[in-house]
């Protein structure tokens, strides 16, 4: 048993914020507590459409769809309880809008021409309650990166119970345009064009930019078993086993996907249909505006040779400015000679509709998610999860000291580097 009476500062103010539980529930006194998270949520769509008859042989079109999507978190700072940070009590606020319109021309009996226009935007924010707690707030004397608007969230330090869910904002935007033809002559259908389409994604992942706490348990422990402790002795101790902290994921890339096609379905006979084509779709690499750029090399690995850029970086790992990087702005090279060519045919053997046989094979070239480049802005030298160091000695060391949970950089040469 513990003496509430050595209980740290910090850690009964989170207390505070946690439920009681219901003695009809828990006849034991262990602390049961049955959680119940809401999980309502509402949803709003419109849509609207336009279309004009220019001629007899073209017309114009628009289409216009917007939906809104609203989950309330479940933090209430009128009534805090801190087990409404985690799992559905996380908020989420996303609305999309897209735009689509088009021109369609019939230039003649065996030709007509297409074009299409887009504009699609989402923006998704996860968010917490208005006054959710963060470590700052709680009294720890560490660099807070939210500020507010429902961003604000603690990561870490609940020695067992559900932890907070992260917040963040990401919006993705995606214009395009396409331009296609289809035009019929004798006993083929030949169709051509081409597309360009450019998403972009604006994004800031906050899950480690506020700080995490780690309680294991081994510090009031007796044994080295890491199962062996009680986290929660640790944590009403105020003696965290791990502090770390790390910048916000920040992601503002964009990439170009183009293409362009010809195709053609031939009806060779009344019986049998043979469709073909090839596309061109290089690859223009993605490009990171923030400048989050470094990528491996496994023969500079082999041959044992470092960046010139970052000495002190590992073996293999190249940036910006090093012999051997791209230089198109991006963290790996275009591939302009990507050619996706198929082919399929359509066969019915006694040609009576009865059975037919199909069989295709095609070769195609697809784009990486652009969030797949944001662990580049967590990584040195562009930014890095900084471990806070315990002291050396300390009154509670049976399984080495405890970071300092009120000044977790206290013992930290230079202090918090975050500030």
């Amino acid at each position: 048993r513990v003496d509430p009476a050595l209980y740290h500062p910090i850690a009964l103010k989170m207390m505070a914020m946690l439920p009681r539980p219901d003695p009809a529930l828990d006849p034991d006194g262990c602390g049961r507590y049955v959680l119940q998270i809401p999980n309502d949520s509402g949803e709003q769509q419109y849509i609207g459409r336009a279309d004009y008859q220019l001629t007899m042989d073209q017309r114009l079109f628009g289409r216009v769809f917007y939906t809104k999507y609203r989950h309330e978190p479940g933090f209430d700072k009128s009534n805090p309880n801190l087990l409404m940070l985690s799992g559905a009590g996380l908020g989420i606020d996303a609305r999309m809008t897209t735009f689509a319109s088009g021109y369609d021309w019939v230039v003649s009996p065996s030709l007509v021409a297409t074009t299409r226009v887009t504009m699609q935007r989402t923006s998704t924010e996860r968010i917490q309650g208005e006054g959710a707690p963060t470590w700052t707030s709680l009294g720890v004397n560490t660099f807070q990166y939210t500020t507010g608007g429902g961003q604000d969230f603690l990561a870490g330090g609940t020695a067992g119970w559900s932890n907070s869910g992260f917040t963040g904002r990401f919006y993705v935007d995606t214009p395009s345009v396409s331009q296609d033809f289809d035009w019929v002559k004798g006993s083929h259908s030949v169709s051509f064009g081409g597309v360009w389409t450019r998403p972009h994604t604006d994004g800031d992942g906050t899950f480690a930019s506020n700080g995490t706490f780690g309680f294991s348990g081994l510090i009031t422990s007796g044994t080295t078993n890491a199962n062996g402790g009680l986290p929660m002795a640790d944590f009403v101790l105020g003696l965290p086993a791990t502090f770390n902290q790390a910048g916000s994921q920040r992601n503002d890339q964009s990439i170009n996907a183009i293409g362009l096609y010809v195709g053609d379905v031939w009806r060779v006979s009344r019986n049998m249909t043979l469709n073909y084509g090839v596309r061109w779709e290089p690859y223009l690499a993605a490009m990171d505006n923030n400048g989050f750029q470094q990528a491996f090399s496994r023969e500079n690995f082999d041959k044992g040779l470092r960046s010139t850029v970052y000495p002190n970086a590992p073996v293999g790992l190249m940036f910006r400015g090093d012999q051997g990087f791209p230089d198109n702005g991006s963290n790996n090279r275009n591939g302009l000679a990507q050619f996706a060519p198929r082919i399929g045919l359509v066969w019915d053997p006694k040609g009576n509709n009865e059975q037919t046989i199909r069989v295709g094979i095609g070769h195609y070239y697809d784009s990486p998610r652009l969030w797949a480049y944001a662990r580049h802005p967590l990584n040195p030298p562009f930014g890095n999860r900084v471990n806070a160091l315990p002291p050396t000695t300390c009154a509670v060391s049976r399984n080495g000291c405890a970071v300092n949970f009120s000044d977790p950089r206290a013992n930290t040469p230079g202090g918090d580097p975050l500030k």
